[in-house]
């Protein structure tokens, strides 16, 4: 019998500021072992709404609010061994929030302008599946 792995739901957050630049992420990853480019994004409470955890861990990791954040989907990360899901949102009408210290320490933020964005760069599945599912 195969085992199932039950994980964390997490959220992702496709944001583009008002001169079109997509917000991601740069934060070393220890399973990994690198430091990764990602979009914004991190886990659901337990007893969270993906909707609140995907406001908060936007501001949390960037440093921004999001005036508008609409859900686009959710994906399973690898159905076949593990229960994670991954809400997938969209931000726009970006301001200025309260960015976690820990993360201030710790994530570089990136604006990349949407004709830079090379799919191809990218080691993260959820960055990945996002870019693909939006057009990018």
């Amino acid at each position: 019998m195969k085992q199932i792995f039950m994980a964390k739901n997490g959220v992702a957050i496709f944001a583009e500021d008002k001169d079109g630049n997509i917000i991601f992420v740069k934060q070393h990853r220890k399973a990994a072992d690198q430091s990764l480019v990602e979009l914004p994004g991190g886990g659901v409470d337990d007893d969270e709404d993906p909707d609140h955890a995907a406001e908060r861990e936007f501001e949390e990791e960037t440093g921004f609010k999001a005036g508008k954040i609409s859900p686009v989907c959710y994906f399973y990360t690898n159905p076949g061994i593990s229960t994670n899901k991954v809400y997938l949102y969209k931000a726009t009408d970006l301001r200025s929030g309260c960015m976690r210290k820990q993360d201030a320490d710790t994530v570089e933020i990136i604006k990349l302008p949407k004709h830079k964005i090379d799919k191809s760069k990218f080691k993260d599945a959820k960055t990945i599946a996002a870019l693909g599912l939006l057009g990018l």
